[in-house]
This record gives C-alpha cells, structure tokens and sequence, in this order.
C-alpha cells in the first residue's frame, strides 16, 4: 500500500466513505482523519504490480486502480506503521482468508483461464453445493505478518468483535464446543450507540497473528474489495511469505499462483487469446473499465471514475517480467 490518498476519482471517494465508516484494521472512527488507500498504489510501483497481477490472472486487464475495489481506508497509525511498503512486502497484508483461498484454488484448478477477481464476483450464483461455506465467508480477509523491527506487538482497538461460531452455512452466536470460532471486525456491524470494547490485535510472534487465546480466528470483513489485488502485491515478494505466517490454505493458493503463472506459456500471456474447450476466444467478463475512469464499473467498485493515464498493460509483452519488475521496484523504493 501506498501513502497516496487524493487520485482516486470522485465516485470512487464517495464509495470509499460509504463502506468504511472507521478504520478497516482498528475499527477506530473516522472523526476526519481516515486515509483512502490504495492496493494497487497510483505511482510507478503499482503499475509494475498491476502488470503482474494481469498477468497472474489476479484481475481483469480492465482492472483499473482509480476504483474503489482497489482501495480501503485506514487510520494514519494503522496506515503509516503497518500497511505502508518500504521495498518489501508491509508490516502487514490483507489476504484471503483460508475458506476462500481453499474455493479460489478449487476453481482455479478447474478453469486456469478465469481471473481470481472473476471467480469471487461468479460466486453468488454458483449453484454448487460446496459453495455454501465460501458464500458465508465471502469478502472476509485474514492478516499476513512480515517480521519488520521495530513495531510494537499488539494494535490497539475499540471495538474488539465477540466470538460467533460457523454453523450449518452461517454464523452464530453462542457458545459450541465443536463449532469453528471467529472474531470478525467489522465496521457495519458497529450500532452507533455501542459503546467502546477494548481490545488487542496480536501481532508477534508470527504464529499468534490472526488469532487469540481462546483459538478463535480474527477475520476482517472488506466489502466488494478486489482479491486479486491484494494477492498481487503478496505474490510478488512470494519468497518472504513462509507458511508459519498464514493458513495453510492461504499459502498454497499464493504457492500455486506463483508456480502456474511464473512460466505461463505464450498464449496465456497478457494480450494473448486463449482457447476454451469450444474453441471460442476467452475474454475478460468484467465490464469495461480503463485507467483513466472513463468507464462505468465493474459490480464491485461502482462507478468509481478518476483521473490518469490511459491502462496500457493489457497489451504489453512481459517476457522476462518478474526480473525487470523487481529492478524497478527496488528503483522505487
């Protein structure tokens, strides 16, 4: 993530305000001093990630990251101190949590033409019974941590989420002893009269983040956000991730992504025409969308319109890309 905050579009502001009332990490309110972030930055960097996340098959080649999809809002503590990159991954990243990366990485298996992004957006009308679990767990993301020193061991938070247990496709309430346990932060969930419930997020050591002491998980609940992006930037610094940091689920999904696309022969390339079964062109299924905002969005961001040069990674060759990728991140940093 970037310390950008001002070229997203006016729309894609508007959207942004609308969702995250409080800070999408610490849940501390808005009182004016909330970030709007994004995943993918605005600069050179998020150019370079883009044009891997393309072709990684992460996201559309209409992606564009003046949308909302490719933004959150953050407090200037949650923002500047963890989730801001300096060469390496940040402190902290925003990855799917482990039910979801067990469904992306089912259909992935099953179709490696489709988008991860297109996978989410067709899981609302996916009438496979094996659905029912990612459906209950969709937009919810986990944290991957990277040791970076110095950083404190816990984030502060106002409102720590209770526990509520997956049940027969839902979640609930209650107490059960067999039941999976979770703690979800989020800010809709949050009634305005609720007062404060003080709590931790506990981020060292690596193998007590995204967890607490009573073996509950802690889920963040990011609407209508893009997956793709942010596995992307995760993905490219795939070296540093090790499996201690995450779910094993989440860590083969970035594995298997890593492996399947690296070496991705010509035709599956960006601006290649891959053939399904029937013969047929295989194309993006998103509406279209471009860098400058000048097209209407896809059902995730809105209509999220802005201002900026026109996305030209659509077309591009990427021979040798991981390589001239990081000689120009490392340039960036």
């Amino acid at each position: 993530m970037s310390n950008e905050t001002s070229n997203f579009g006016k729309s894609a502001i508007k959207e942004l305000e609308s969702t995250f009332n409080r800070c999408a990490l610490c849940l501390t309110g808005a009182n004016g001093m909330l970030h709007n972030c994004p995943i993918l930055d605005h600069g050179e960097r998020g150019g370079v990630l883009l044009e891997e996340a393309i072709d990684d098959h992460l996201v559309s080649s209409n992606f564009s990251r003046k949308h909302a999809e490719n933004g959150i809002r953050l407090c200037p503590t949650c923002h500047l101190s963890w989730m801001t990159s300096i060469g390496i991954l940040p402190a902290l990243a925003f990855v799917p949590c482990a039910e979801i990366s067990r469904y992306i990485l089912r259909k992935l298996r099953e179709d490696r033409d489709t988008t991860v992004d297109q996978i989410l957006l067709d899981l609302e009308n996916d009438g496979d019974p094996e659905t029912v679990e990612a459906r209950c767990f969709q937009d919810l993301y986990q944290l991957l941590p990277v040791p970076r020193s110095p950083t404190p061991n816990a984030i502060a938070t106002s409102f720590f989420p209770d526990v509520v247990h997956y049940v027969s496709g839902r979640f609930r309430k209650g107490k059960s002893r067999k039941a999976r346990s979770y703690r979800i932060f989020d800010d809709g969930k949050i009634p305005l009269q609720l007062k404060r419930k003080l709590g931790q997020i506990t981020t060292a050591p690596i193998s007590n983040v995204g967890v607490t002491e009573d073996g509950s998980k802690l889920y963040w609940h990011l609407p209508r956000r893009s997956f793709g992006a942010f596995l992307a930037v995760t993905i490219h610094f795939v070296a540093m991730v090790k499996l201690s940091m995450c779910e094993s689920e989440t860590y083969e999904l970035i594995q298997y992504l890593h492996k399947a696309y690296r070496d991705a022969p010509e035709s599956r390339q960006v601006g290649k025409k891959s053939k399904g079964k029937s013969g047929s062109s295989i194309q993006p299924k998103r509406r279209k969308k471009n860098e400058d905002g000048n097209g209407k969005g896809s059902k995730a961001s809105g209509d999220g319109s802005g201002n900026g040069g026109a996305n030209k990674a659509a077309g591009r060759k990427l021979t040798g890309r991981r390589r001239d990728a990081s000689k120009s991140l490392k340039n960036s940093s």
